[in-house]
């Protein structure tokens, strides 16, 4: 479905509501659009913002994974009917804790440095291959890689040219040699889950890494509308989507 956009101060007042702080409602309601054109506008933007990255990962660096439910959010073809009555609304609940608790786990990757620059990614699993082939040439060679004791992890640092600090958080060990420790990232992953999971109550699986992108986007840049517009120009113009 195409968005039609008809006046260039209608999109400069949508792009007002890429803050991070505005669901796609309350940005429909200020631009006076529809639910589905909010929806498309908001994700035409997002998909500029995607693969972007602002410079390499440098210095002391940090990387782990977090985990996100699989979701199939807004698919209408994969929602339960609801049902009615008392006994069915029991029934409900306990095959929901059982789906719940079956759900798959979907593995992000987050790498920062201590300057706020973020790499992330969308997993298919944790392995030393894939999370080499999403840091290669993004960390600076000769930094420090700092990562959770695991086995996808033991040969990364050596495989990326960079010094390693492995903490044994199992073990209770938060920071080494005084400096070393993944704090920071596990910190974005707090910020990142708050925002996915309880500001937009959830993202569909197949955009969780467009909503990545936005989140690195606001974290790298102190966002305003005329930045947001100069990111964007980079990949389009105005006639692209209107």
């Amino acid at each position: 479905m195409s968005v039609h956009v008809h006046q260039n101060a209608q999109l400069d007042q949508y792009v007002e509501c890429m803050d991070g702080e505005t669901t796609l409602r309350p940005a429909a309601r200020r631009c006076g659009i529809s639910l589905d054109t909010s929806f498309h506008l908001r994700h035409r933007l997002m998909t500029l913002l995607e693969n972007d990255s602002y410079g390499q990962l440098s210095g002391i660096a940090e990387e782990d994974e977090t985990f996100f439910h699989e979701s199939h959010k807004g698919d209408r073809k994969l929602q339960t009917p609801r049902k009615r009555g008392a006994q069915s609304q029991r029934k409900s609940r306990h095959a929901k804790t059982e789906k719940k608790a079956s759900v798959p786990l979907i593995p992000v990757m987050v790498a920062c440095d201590r300057n706020h620059h973020v790499i992330d990614a969308v997993l298919k699993k944790v392995s030393t291959e894939e999370l080499q082939s999403q840091l290669e040439g993004r960390i600076l060679a000769g930094s420090t890689l700092c990562f959770d004791a695991h086995l996808a992890h033991e040969h990364l640092a050596e495989k990326l040219s960079l010094t390693a600090k492995t903490l044994v958080s199992s073990s209770g060990e938060r920071v080494k040699e005084g400096i070393y420790h993944i704090q920071t990232v596990n910190a974005y992953h707090s910020e990142l889950k708050r925002w996915i999971n309880g500001f937009f109550k959830g993202v569909a699986t197949k955009y969780l890494q467009r909503y990545l992108g936005w989140k690195r986007y606001l974290k790298t840049h102190m966002f305003s509308i005329e930045g947001f517009l100069d990111q964007i120009s980079i990949h389009w113009a105005y006639q692209h989507i209107t």
